[in-house]
C-alpha cells in the first residue's frame, strides 16, 4: 500500500490528493508538512478528497499527504469525565500546555492521559469466561462517577493475570483469551458501539422542569429537539445603522422594509421574519478577523425597553437587554448580554475593515445625464450616420418618429443638426438599430451652456473635488461655489474642475472670504446624484453615494481634502479633529476611517437645540497612519502634522489600550521567568503594569515579542489588527418609544458591524437546565458551533455549575466537546460523532447518558459546505441529498440497550438544538430532525420578552413518549397524570382561541364558563409552567410534586366549574382566597401541598356547600 501521496488542490477545508493507492473511506491522513489531521471523504479514481480538521491556510499543492491506515477513532477509558475536548478528542488543557491559549496547527495530543495512574479494583476473577463488554473491575473517576473497566469489543475468553493495582491506561491489567487488555481501547467514531439488544423506552428522563416533565416529557433513551427562535430577543433599535458590504449604510428598520417581502415570510403575533432569497452582505468578525458574510434573514419584534451603552471612544449602543455584545477580559472575548454589562466593563470594537475585492466604481453616467444633450462632434457624426441608415431601411423620418416614439418635428431638428439629441435619445436610436452604443464623454445643458466632460467613474480626482465641495462648498441653482482663503486650496479646486469637466471657473473676492464659482448644470446634476444637499448643507451633508465602496486611495483623497477644509491638527495635544454639524457625516467618516484602519473616537454635544459632532484621531501611531494615507503636500495642516511627527513626540494614548488585570500581567511575568532587565532594555517597565497601569497596544506588541509566547503574539498581531478594546463609561435602561426592535441573521459569523460609530452587534439556557437537573448519570455536551466564542459560555459556566443532587461540580459527571476557534467547519461533523461515541461507552457500562448537541444546524451547514466543495448534486436549499440519512444516523444511536453478561441496561438520550434561518421550521434541517425525534420543544421569543421561562411554547410543542411512559406513572401512584396533562393542554388551547374574541368584544362580554377557562389557563401558565431557573426552591421540581401541583390546579378548575353551574358569580370564584396559595405552591415543599388542597376544598365548600 502506498503510504504517501501529494496534494493537487486546496479549497478551504477540502484537500484533494493523488498517489494514495488503496486508501479507504474515512481513513485518517496527515496533510502537508505540518501533518494536519484529515479524513478521507471521497475517492474518485486516483483522486482522494480529504476534509481537514484544522485551518489549511498556507498549505500548497505538492505538499505530502500520509495515510495512517486507520479511521478517526476516540480513546475510551478512565479520564473522560471532567475533560474538555475539541472535535477530534484533543484535550484542550493539555494542548494549552503545549502551545498556549491558541491551538497551533498540527498539534497532536492523546485523548486520555498517559501519565496519570488509576486505582483499579477487580470484580471479575481469574479463570472466568468473559465476553465483550463484561465487567473486569472499577475505577473511581470522580466523586460522582465510578467507571467500569470492560472487556474491549471483539474480545472474549478466559481471564488470566487479573489483579488490583495502580495502572496507566496503557498498562496491561490482564489477558482475556489470547488478547492483552488495558483499561482503554479505541473505537472508530462513525461506527456505533455494539450492544446485545435495544429496548423500548419506558420511563422519563426527569429534568425537574415542569413544562418538560409534565407536558412534553422525553424518555430515557429518547430523542428531543429544541429549535431556538431567530432573534430570541437579541435585537437592536430600528434606527441603528448597519454597514453593508457594498459600501451602503442603512438603518436596521430600512433593511427590514426593503427585504421583508423578498423571500419566505413568517408572521406571528408580535414578531415576523423573512428568510431572504436575495443577496445581502455585511461585515462580521470570526476567528479574530473581520470578513464579509451573507445575511440570511430579517426580523422584527417587540421590546418596551432597551439598554443604552456608551463607551470611552464615544460609541453608543441601543439594544435589547438580552442582545449579546463581545465583552473582553484578559485577552479573552466572551459574548455577554447587554443587560449584564456595567460601567468599567470592556467591549471589543472593530479597528479595520478589509479592502476585499477591488471595486471599479463605475458611475451610471448614462442615467445621471440622460436628459443632457450630446456635445461631442465625433459622436454626433456617428449618430447622423445611424439615422441615415434607419431612414434608408424604414423609408421616411415620419415612419421612424412613430417607431422611435418621438415627436416628428423634434426628430427633424435632430436629423438636420439644428438641435442636439439628448443622451437618452442617442442611446435609444443605437438600441433600435441593434448597434452597440458608444461611450460619450461630453454633454451640455441648454444651448448656451458649454460642452462639459462627464466622469465615468468615482476616482481619486473626483473624490477630492467632492470633499472640497463638502467641506467649504455650496450649491446655488446651477452655480457651484468654493469658499476658502487658502490660495493653494482654491487653485486645487479650480484645477480639479478643469481636469475632470474641462471647463473653467471664475474667482471672486467677497468681504471676508475668497470664492471660486463654477457655473455648470452638469456638475449640479452630478452632485444631485451623489446626494449633496442644496439647503442646510452643514446639517444634512453625508459622504457621496458609493464612496465607501471605493478603493483605499480614493477614500484617502476624500478624507485628506475634507480635513484641510473642516479639520484641525493640535500639535500640543497630539490629536487630529474633524468637526461637523451633520450626525450622518460624522457616522460616515467613522466608517471611512474604519476602512482605512485609522482608529477614531467620537464626541457629540447639543447647544441651543443644535447638535455638533467631533471626530478625534489620537496617538502617534494613528496620526502617522493618517498622514501616510492622506497627506496632501503643500497644505498648512499637513505641514504641521509632518513637523509634529518629525519631532519624535510620543504622547500616551489613554484609550487604545490592552487592559489586563494585575494577576494576569503578573502571571505572564512569572511564566516568562521574571526577565526584568531584558524587558526593561526593550522599554517595558513591567512593574508599572503589575501595579495596574493599562498597557498601550504598541507596548503590548513589544511585550508579545520579547516574551516569546505564541498566544500573546497571536493576540497582538492577529486580533489587535482587526479590533480594539473599548471601556464602557455609562450603562442605562431606556424606554423604547417605538416598541419595535429589529435584527438580521448573519451566516457563519452571527454578528455584524453597525452603529452610529462602528461597533459589533451579535445575532440556551434550556440545554444548561437539562444538563444540570436531568437524572442522567453522565452528561455529554457537544458544542458544534463555528466559533470558539460560541462555546465560551459553556466552557466558563459548566465548570461553575453545581450538581443539585450531590452539591459537587456538575463537571464531575460531564464530558465537554467544543469546536475551537481555529478549527474549520469540517470539525463540526467530527465533534458530533466523537460525542455520541463517548456517550455509548458510558451507556455500555450500564449508565444513563444525556447528550446535548448545540447546534446540529451548524453541523448540517458543514455538510452543505463540504458537499458544495465536492461539487455534489445539491438537494433542498443546497444541503446534500444525504442530509436526512446523516441526521437519522446520529439520532438512531440513541436508545436503551442491554449489553454484557449478565445483561445490564444503559441508555443514551439525545437532545439537539437546531437554529434554522429566521426560525423557519420548514428548513430542511429542522424537517429532517423532526422526522427522527419524538419530542419537540418550541422556544418562543415572545415568552422570553414577557420574562416567562422556560420560554417553551405549549401550543406548538409535542411529545410522543406520553403513552410509552404511562407504566411509570402507574408504578409511582400517578395514574391520572396523562389525563390531567391532556385536560390542562386543552384549557391552554381554549384560552388561545378565546383571546381573539376577547380582543374584539372585551372579557366582560364572554360567558362565565369562558372566563373561568381564561382564569385557569392563567394559573397554569403563571403558577405551574413559569419556573425560576435561579430560585433555590423553584429551579427543580420532582415529578411527584409536579403531579400534586397539577392535581390541585385541576381540582380548582373542576370545583370552579361546579360553582359556575350552581350560579356562583364568576367574580366571587376569581377572588377565592385559596388562589394565593396556588400561586405559592412552586415555592413550597411537597409535604405542604396537602394543606393547600385542604384550604381549596374548604373555600369552595363555603361558596356552594359540601360536594
Amino acid at each position: 500500500m502506498t503510504k504517501k501521496g501529494k496534494i493537487i488542490r486546496v479549497a478551504g477545508p477540502l484537500i484533494q490528493a493523488v498517489g494514495l493507492a488503496e486508501v479507504k473511506m474515512y481513513e485518517v491522513v496527515h496533510v502537508g508538512k505540518q501533518g494536519l489531521i484529515g479524513e478521507v471523504i471521497e475517492i474518485q479514481g486516483e483522486v482522494v478528497s480529504i476534509q481537514v480538521y484544522e485551518e489549511t491556510g498556507g498549505i500548497a499543492p505538492g505538499e505530502p499527504v500520509e495515510a495512517t491506515g486507520s479511521p478517526l477513532t476516540v480513546e475510551l477509558g478512565p479520564g473522560l469525565i471532567q475533560s474538555i475536548y475539541d472535535g477530534i478528542q484533543r484535550p484542550l488543557d493539555r494542548v494549552r500546555e503545549k502551545t498556549g491559549d491558541y491551538i497551533l496547527r498540527g498539534v497532536r495530543a492523546n485523548g486520555l492521559s498517559r501519565e496519570k495512574k488509576w486505582e483499579f479494583k477487580p470484580v471479575a476473577s481469574n479463570g472466568d469466561e468473559l465476553v465483550e463488554f463484561a465487567i473486569l473491575g472499577t475505577v473511581r473517576e470522580s466523586e460522582a462517577i465510578e467507571s467500569k473497566i470492560m472487556v474491549p469489543p471483539g474480545v472474549s475468553g478466559k481471564v488470566s493475570g487479573l489483579k488490583a493495582g495502580s495502572f496507566l491506561v496503557t498498562d496491561d491489567i490482564c489477558r482475556v483469551g489470547e488478547s492483552a487488555v488495558q483499561m482503554m481501547f479505541k473505537w472508530p467514531v462513525r461506527s456505533p458501539l455494539p450492544y446485545t439488544k435495544k429496548i423500548q423506552p419506558s420511563e422519563p428522563l426527569v429534568t425537574g422542569t415542569r413544562v418538560i416533565d409534565s407536558f412534553f416529557p422525553v424518555a430515557k433513551g429518547g430523542t428531543g429537539c429544541i429549535p431556538g427562535p431567530f432573534g430570541s430577543g437579541k435585537c437592536v433599535s430600528g434606527d441603528s445603522p448597519v454597514f453593508l458590504a457594498d459600501g451602503k449604510i442603512m438603518k436596521m428598520k430600512d433593511i427590514y422594509e426593503e427585504f421583508r417581502h423578498k423571500g419566505k415570510r413568517v408572521i406571528k403575533e408580535d414578531e415576523d421574519f423573512t428568510v431572504i432569497n436575495e443577496d445581502l452582505f455585511v461585515y462580521g468578525w470570526k476567528d479574530g478577523k473581520i470578513g464579509k458574510f451573507r445575511a440570511r434573514a430579517v426580523y422584527r419584534g417587540k421590546s418596551d425597553i432597551l439598554v443604552k451603552l456608551t463607551t470611552r471612544s464615544g460609541r453608543e449602543f441601543k439594544v435589547t437587554p438580552v442582545h449579546k455584545l463581545f465583552a473582553y477580559s484578559d485577552l479573552n472575548e466572551k459574548p455577554m448580554e447587554a443587560g449584564k454589562l456595567k460601567k468599567g466593563d470592556y467591549l471589543i470594537m472593530p479597528r479595520h475593515l478589509p479592502q476585499g475585492e477591488e471595486i471599479k466604481n463605475e458611475l451610471p453616467w448614462r442615467e445621471i445625464f440622460a436628459d443632457f444633450r450630446l456635445a461631442e462632434p465625433a459622436r454626433l457624426r456617428d449618430f447622423h450616420r445611424v439615422l441615415e441608415k434607419l431612414k434608408a431601411v424604414h423609408g421616411s423620418l415620419k415612419k421612424m418618429s412613430v417607431l422611435l416614439d418621438i415627436n416628428y418635428a423634434c426628430l427633424i431638428e435632430y436629423y438636420a443638426g439644428r438641435n442636439l439629441p439628448t443622451l437618452k435619445f442617442f442611446d435609444s436610436v443605437y438600441k433600435f438599430a441593434g448597434i452597440k452604443t458608444p461611450d460619450v464623454f461630453y454633454v451640455k445643458g441648454q444651448t448656451t451652456s458649454p460642452a462639459t466632460r462627464i466622469p465615468h467613474r468615482l476616482d481619486e480626482k473626483l473624490s477630492s473635488l467632492l470633499a472640497l465641495i463638502g467641506g467649504d462648498g455650496q450649491v446655488k441653482g446651477r452655480s457651484v461655489r468654493f469658499y476658502n482663503n487658502d490660495a493653494g486650496l482654491r487653485n486645487l479646486f479650480r484645477d480639479l474642475v478643469r481636469e475632470i469637466f474641462d471647463i473653467d471657473s471664475k474667482e471672486h473676492k467677497m468681504p471676508t472670504v475668497e470664492v471660486i464659482i463654477t457655473e455648470s448644470p452638469v456638475i449640479k446634476k452630478l452632485l444631485d446624484y451623489f446626494g449633496f444637499p442644496e439647503y442646510k448643507k452643514s446639517r444634512n451633508i453625508t459622504l457621496p453615494k458609493g464612496l465607501l465602496a471605493a478603493s483605499a486611495k480614493t477614500l484617502a483623497k476624500y478624507l485628506a481634502c475634507y480635513f484641510v477644509c473642516d479639520g484641525s491638527f493640535f500639535a500640543e495635544e497630539g490629536e487630529i479633529e474633524i468637526a461637523t454639524s451633520s450626525g450622518n457625516m460624522a457616522r460616515d467618516i467613522g466608517y471611512l476611517l474604519l476602512k482605512l484602519g485609522i482608529l477614531a473616537s467620537f464626541k457629540k454635544r447639543s447647544t441651543g437645540g443644535f447638535k455638533s459632532f467631533r471626530i478625534f484621531i489620537r496617538g502617534r501611531a494613528e496620526i502617522e497612519k493618517f498622514y501616510r494615507e492622506c497627506c496632501l503636500p503643500g497644505t498648512v495642516k499637513f505641514a504641521k502634522m509632518k513637523a509634529y511627527l518629525e519631532s519624535g513626540k510620543q504622547p500616551y494614548n489613554s484609550w487604545d489600550v490592552v487592559p489586563m488585570s494585575k494577576d494576569f500581567v503578573n502571571g505572564i511575568y512569572d511564566f516568562s521567568g521574571k526577565p526584568y532587565a531584558k524587558w526593561k532594555k526593550a522599554g517595558i517597565e513591567i512593574h508599572n503594569y503589575i501595579a495596574g497601569e493599562n498597557m498601550g497596544v504598541g507596548m503590548f506588541r513589544k511585550l508579545a515579542e520579547v516574551s516569546g509566547r505564541k498566544e500573546l503574539r497571536h493576540y497582538a498581531f492577529n486580533h489587535l489588527s482587526s479590533v480594539f478594546i473599548d471601556e464602557i463609561t455609562r450603562a442605562e435602561i431606556i424606554k423604547n418609544s417605538s416598541g419595535r426592535v429589529y435584527d438580521i441573521e448573519v451566516e457563519d459569523a452571527h454578528n455584524f458591524i453597525g452603529g452610529e460609530a462602528p461597533a459589533f452587534y451579535s445575532n440556551t439556557v434550556v440545554l444548561h437546565q437539562l444538563a444540570k437537573w436531568s437524572d442522567a448519570d453522565i452528561v455529554v455536551y457537544v458544542g458544534c458551533g463555528e466559533r470558539g466564542n460560541e462555546m465560551t459560555d459553556v466552557l466558563t459556566e459548566f465548570p461553575e455549575l453545581l450538581d443539585p443532587k450531590s452539591g459537587r461540580p456538575l463537571l464531575e459527571r460531564t464530558v465537554l466537546i467544543a469546536n475551537t476557534s481555529n478549527m474549520p467547519v469540517a470539525a463540526r461533523e467530527a465533534s458530533i460523532y466523537t460525542g455520541i461515541t463517548i456517550a455509548e461507552y458510558f451507556r455500555n457500562q450500564g449508565m444513563d447518558v444525556a447528550v446535548m448537541a448545540d447546534s446540529t444546524s451548524r453541523w448540517a451547514e458543514a455538510l452543505r459546505e463540504m458537499s458544495g466543495r465536492l461539487e455534489e448534486m445539491p438537494g433542498e436549499e443546497g444541503y446534500p441529498a444525504y442530509l436526512t440519512s446523516r441526521i437519522a444516523g446520529f439520532y438512531e444511536r440513541s436508545g436503551i440497550v442491554e449489553v454484557g453478561t449478565p445483561p445490564r441496561r444503559g441508555s443514551v438520550s439525545v437532545v439537539g438544538a437546531v437554529s434554522p434561518p429566521g426560525g423557519d421550521l420548514s428548513d430542511p434541517v429542522v424537517q429532517a430532525t423532526l422526522r427522527m425525534v419524538k419530542v419537540f420543544w418550541s422556544l418562543e421569543s415572545a415568552l422570553a420578552y414577557q420574562r416567562h421561562f422556560p420560554a417553551i411554547n405549549w401550543l406548538n410543542s409535542y411529545s410522543l413518549y406520553v403513552d410509552d411512559i404511562s407504566d411509570f406513572y402507574e408504578k409511582n401512584d400517578m395514574k391520572e397524570f396523562p389525563a390531567m396533562r391532556k385536560k390542562a393542554l386543552n384549557i391552554l388551547q381554549e384560552e388561545s382561541s378565546l383571546q381573539e374574541i376577547v380582543r374584539l368584544v372585551g372579557v366582560e362580554s364572554i360567558s362565565d364558563e369562558d372566563r373561568l377557562t381564561l382564569e385557569t389557563a392563567k394559573i397554569i401558565r403563571e403558577d405551574f409552567l413559569h419556573q425560576h431557573a435561579f430560585d433555590e426552591k423553584d429551579a427543580y421540581t420532582a415529578v411527584s410534586k409536579q403531579f400534586r401541583m397539577l392535581e390541585i390546579i385541576m381540582m380548582y378548575h373542576e370545583r370552579a366549574e361546579k360553582a359556575v353551574k350552581k350560579g356562583v358569580p364568576i367574580k366571587k370564584i376569581m377572588d377565592i382566597p385559596c388562589k394565593e396559595k396556588l400561586a405559592r405552591m412552586k415555592l413550597m415543599d411537597e409535604a405542604e401541598l396537602s394543606g393547600v388542597e385542604k384550604i381549596l376544598k374548604e373555600d369552595f365548600a363555603s361558596l356552594y356547600g359540601a360536594d
